[in-house]
C-alpha cells in the first residue's frame, strides 16, 4: 500500500492514516498513537488506550422501589463506574409492602446483596454517589459461570435435605441464599458485557442467566409453599430430578457439547409428572418448578451458540 505525503505548513508533512485500518481500529479525531521509527520505517500502533468512564447522574425522585433497583442492576451490569443519585426526599415508595422506606438503607442494602465491588462514596441530603472500584481486568468468566453453578447446585441440595420437621430453620436463610447466587449472576453478567466473547454468545448467556436469575425467585417461592404445605416424598423426588437435569444442562453448556438425550429426559419427565395424581398442596410447591423445565431450551441455545464458537475456533 502506497500514501502520498502531503504539505500542511511551512515544515510540516502529513500521510493519511488508511481508512479501513482506522474504522477497523475504531480511531478517532484526538486519539493518540505510539510511533516508532526505523532508519527507513515508521510503525503506527495503538498502544493501549484506557476506555472513558461510563457515569451518569439520576434523579429519582419519582422512582419507586422496584424502579430504582432496575436502574442499578441495568447500570451495574452495563459496566457504569460512577453513579450519582439526586432526591427531594430521603424516603422512596415500596409498592409490594405499601410502605416509604429510606432510600441509603435501600441502596445499602442493594450494594451488599447484589453488586460486588459498588461502594458508596458520597452522601448529603439529596444526593448518594456510588463508585465501582472492579479493575478492568476481572476474573475469568469462566470461572465465575461455574460459581454460579456450584452455588446453585449448592442451594438445591441443601434445600432437599432439609425438607422434614425442622424446615423453617432452612427457611430462614432462603433469601440469604437467592442473594448470594444472583450477585454472582449480577457479576457475570457486568464481566460479560465487557468481554471478548461474540455478539451471538453474548446475547443468549444474558437471556440464559437472567432466567436462571428469575429461577431463583422461583425458588424462594418454593421455600415458602414447602415451609406452608409440606412437601411430600414423591414430590421431593420429582423436585430432585428437575433439579439434576438442570445441572445437567449447566455442565454441557460449561463444556460448549450439546447432549441430545437431555431434551428426551425433559420430555419423559414431563409425561410421568401429568400422569401422577398431585394433591392440591403438592401442586402448590411442584408448581413453582415450572420455569426448570421451561428454562431447558434456553441452555439448549446458549450451548448451541458456544458449540459453534469452539468449532470454529478448532477449524481455525
Amino acid at each position: 500500500m502506497k500514501r502520498k505525503v502531503a504539505q500542511i505548513g511551512p515544515s510540516t508533512l502529513m500521510v493519511s492514516l488508511p481508512n479501513k485500518w482506522v474504522k477497523k481500529n475504531n480511531v478517532s479525531k484526538g486519539d493518540e498513537l505510539d510511533v516508532s521509527l526505523g532508519e527507513k520505517e515508521i510503525n503506527f500502533s495503538l498502544g493501549e488506550r484506557k476506555e472513558k468512564e461510563k457515569k451518569i447522574t439520576l434523579d429519582i425522585s419519582g422512582f419507586n422501589k422496584h424502579i430504582l433497583g432496575r436502574y442499578l442492576e441495568t447500570l451495574y451490569i452495563t459496566n457504569y463506574n460512577k453513579i450519582t443519585l439526586m432526591y427531594s426526599k430521603p424516603e422512596i415508595y415500596d409498592g409490594k409492602n405499601n410502605k416509604n422506606i429510606n432510600i441509603l438503607s435501600l441502596i445499602k442494602k442493594k450494594m451488599i446483596t447484589r453488586f460486588i465491588g459498588m461502594e458508596i462514596v458520597s452522601q448529603t441530603k439529596n444526593r448518594t454517589e456510588l463508585r465501582c472500584f472492579l479493575t478492568d481486568k476481572e476474573e475469568n468468566i469462566n470461572i465465575i459461570e461455574k460459581r454460579i453453578f456450584f452455588l446453585f447446585k449448592e442451594v438445591m441440595e441443601e434445600y432437599l435435605k432439609s425438607i422434614g420437621k425442622d424446615f423453617h430453620l432452612y427457611a430462614e436463610n432462603a433469601y440469604d441464599y437467592h442473594d448470594n447466587v444472583c450477585k454472582f449472576i449480577t457479576y457475570f453478567l457486568r464481566v460479560l458485557d465487557k468481554s471478548d466473547k461474540s455478539q451471538e454468545e453474548k446475547a443468549q448467556l444474558f437471556t440464559l442467566y437472567l432466567i436462571v436469575d428469575k429461577m431463583m425467585d422461583k425458588y424462594r417461592h418454593l421455600v415458602e409453599k414447602t415451609a406452608r404445605f409440606g412437601c411430600t416424598l414423591r414430590v421431593k423426588n420429582i423436585l430432585q430430578e428437575i433439579f439434576e437435569l438442570v445441572y445437567e444442562h449447566f455442565l454441557h453448556l460449561h463444556k460448549g457439547s450439546l447432549e441430545h438425550n437431555l431434551t428426551n429426559k425433559r420430555y419423559e419427565l414431563i409425561k410421568r409428572m401429568e400422569n401422577i395424581n398431585f394433591g392440591l398442596n403438592e401442586l402448590k410447591v411442584i408448581n413453582e418448578v415450572s420455569p426448570f423445565l421451561d428454562c431447558i431450551n434456553d441452555f439448549v441455545r446458549a450451548t448451541i451458540i458456544r458449540e459453534l464458537g469452539k468449532n470454529k475456533s478448532e477449524s481455525h
